[in-house]
């Protein structure tokens, strides 16, 4: 979170709250009222909300949430209160290591009674909005395939994954296809073409992500080519929660310019690359 309630000292460091706490500032930023983003809370608990300790993770963010935009009701804490007498999950030791001091048992527990003191006090300091402005006219849509010239004559490829609005400007999510030959390539090349993974098991994340923001692809976009569609398998995975934001054409393709694309046998060990036909159910040109 953006104020200086508890934040850094493990309550809220996970995915888990990272999202959620995004959804949350955003949908406040564009507009929100109290009730919608209750609502958004409330469905993000459905749905992503599962294990005891992402139920910890969930109940002390969702307090600190509604406590930064003045909208904690006094009966709401009753959880709370609950934790700090039953004592905070030892899970969350188990799943981070308890090399780190910072990360001991007593130090959480203690930081949730902070909370707890904290949200006695209603905040005086509730975040103006920032009035932001949605993007509707964006350049692509998700799952289209585009084309990108490199140096020397040679074409690489990404595939949008998804479009979104975050901070007051449209976003472009793309992920790489292993793909560099002086052929312009096609639907039916791209498919032979590879994906590359990351991860563990079933925790595999595609890799080679990339964000563009509209005002930067703004600047850009003419030189990337439309190809066709990819509609993608259920089973694609999720893009990695590492995303490398490029604001420039000259970023975007400085790591094609300076290798083959294709992972090196030391890479090979942490990466894994897939065939991207795997994942599409469907295609058109």
């Amino acid at each position: 979170m953006k104020n200086n309630l508890i934040h850094g000292v493990h309550i809220f460091e996970s995915d888990l709250a990272n999202e959620l706490d995004s959804i949350v500032e955003d949908a406040y930023h564009y507009g929100a009222t109290e009730a919608e983003i209750r609502s958004l809370i409330d469905t993000f608990r459905k749905e992503a909300v599962r294990t005891a300790l992402e139920k910890e993770i969930f109940l002390t963010l969702r307090l600190a949430i509604l406590w930064q935009y003045g909208w904690l009701r006094p009966e709401e804490v009753a959880p709370l209160q609950q934790l700090v007498q039953k004592g905070v999950s030892k899970k969350w030791l188990q799943q981070f290591g308890t090399d780190t001091p910072q990360m001991s048992y007593a130090k959480r527990q203690q930081q949730v009674v902070r909370l707890l003191s904290r949200l006695a006090t209603a905040n005086t300091a509730v975040p103006a909005r920032e009035h932001w402005q949605k993007v509707t006219d964006f350049l692509f849509v998700p799952y289209e395939v585009l084309s990108v010239p490199l140096l020397g004559g040679q074409y690489g490829a990404v595939w949008l994954l998804r479009t979104d609005n975050y901070e007051g400007d449209g976003h472009y999510t793309f992920v790489e296809l292993l793909y560099k030959s002086t052929e312009k390539p096609t639907m039916e090349s791209l498919m032979e073409a590879r994906l590359q993974l990351m991860g563990d098991g079933e925790k595999k994340v595609l890799s080679d992500v990339r964000r563009v923001s509209h005002k930067a692809l703004l600047l850009f976009a003419e030189r990337l080519e439309r190809i066709g569609t990819a509609i993608p398998k259920k089973s694609l995975p999720e893009p990695s929660p590492y995303i490398i934001a490029y604001d420039s054409f000259e970023k975007f393709v400085q790591r094609w310019n300076s290798d083959t694309g294709i992972p090196d046998k030391r890479k090979r060990k942490k990466f894994k690359s897939v065939v991207a036909h795997w994942y599409i159910s469907k295609l058109t040109n």
